[in-house]
């Protein structure tokens, strides 16, 4: 596989070792899925092929609710260093600023573009991950325009912002996979790649909204309770 494989690393951070989910409050904008559509169906079916499988034991799934693609990351308390962190505020500003900040902020949004979206592949990483591609080079330069002016607007601009790559995150690895369960993995990224080259899955990226979260399981756009 060409991915580094880093099942584990959220283990401690995001999940427990049983797959229950860990405190990790943030914020994000993202676009959830919408329940039905083609996109939804093929990401949900994944997830439970993947924890069906070999390797399902190296994995804890995330629930059909929080099932999305990224548009452009927030913050979370982990990560308060001023590469991570809004420049318009200090790394120690309480996160509920953070939110108070942002959903002003939202208010001032430019509207989002009609933007066309591919699944193309399977990825590997920390999680399991169903990367995805602008249709045309119309529809990446419209999005990534997009992330740009809320680059802007929010104050966020993480490492390796320009070569992002949008996906779906379908589930988490707890353990690195062995023997056969590396096999199995190897052979199901085969068989959902070369599907997705087949008969690709088009769809149009549903407007974002900006979400607050508590964990990776919930990702409710309305104010959540922070300590």
């Amino acid at each position: 596989m060409s991915e580094a494989i880093r099942f584990g690393f959220d283990v401690g951070r995001k999940f427990n070792a049983d797959g229950s989910p860990r405190r990790f409050p943030g914020n994000t904008i993202i676009s959830p899925l919408v329940p039905g559509s083609e996109i939804f169906r093929l990401a949900r079916d994944e997830r439970d092929a993947c924890l069906a499988g070999p390797f399902g034991a190296c994995l804890t799934g995330l629930p059909d609710e929080s099932l999305h693609m990224t548009v452009i990351q927030g913050v979370t308390d982990w990560m308060r260093d001023r590469e991570h962190w809004t420049s318009l505020l200090a790394t120690t500003a309480p996160l509920s600023e953070v939110d108070d900040l942002f959903a002003g902020l939202w208010r001032r949004r430019p509207a989002f573009p009609r933007v066309m979206m591919r699944a193309d592949h399977l990825r590997f990483q920390s999680e399991v991950a169903i990367a995805l591609r602008p249709a045309d080079a119309e529809d990446n330069l419209r999005i990534r325009q997009w992330r740009s002016a809320m680059s802007s607007l929010f104050g966020v601009h993480f490492p390796g912002f320009d070569q992002y790559e949008f996906h779906i995150s379908l589930c988490y690895g707890l353990r690195m996979p062995e023997g056969a369960e590396q096999k199995a993995l190897e052979a199901e990224k085969r068989r959902f790649d070369g599907e997705c080259a087949a008969r690709p899955v088009v769809f149009q990226v549903p407007r974002p909204v900006l979400a607050y979260f508590d964990n990776m399981f919930r990702f409710p756009t309305e104010r959540i309770a922070r300590d």
